[in-house]
């Protein structure tokens, strides 16, 4: 048997964003995320029954919650060298792939 699936995903995400100027000796503020968060899933899979018992299967899972920008702004000494409106910033894309395989025996 081959199947698709797709729906909505639901998770915790975490990120945090730390940046060092290791040449100057600058630490800037850090920028961070905790949430809980929904989005979609999209996959497929394949079952193979071996016996009437035994029944091999696969599947691949895509899942995306979403994404957010975590901005850092330097401390005072880096922005007195750089100017007060620097700042550094990355964007955090919350999707992961699955692959998942089964065996299954059936009663």
């Amino acid at each position: 048997m081959i199947y698709g699936t797709g729906g909505v995903a639901y998770g915790g995400g975490s990120a945090h964003l730390n940046i060092f100027d290791a040449d100057n000796g600058w630490f800037w503020s850090t920028g961070s995320t905790n949430a809980t968060r929904t989005g979609w899933v999209v996959g497929g899979g394949a079952e193979y029954a071996f016996t009437n018992n035994i029944i091999f299967g696969a599947e691949y899972l895509y899942y995306n919650l979403g994404n957010k920008t975590l901005s850092a702004v330097p401390n005072l000494a880096a922005s007195n060298f750089f100017g007060p409106n620097v700042f550094s910033s990355t964007k955090v894309d919350f999707n992961a792939s699955v692959i998942r395989a089964r065996l299954s025996y059936l009663f």
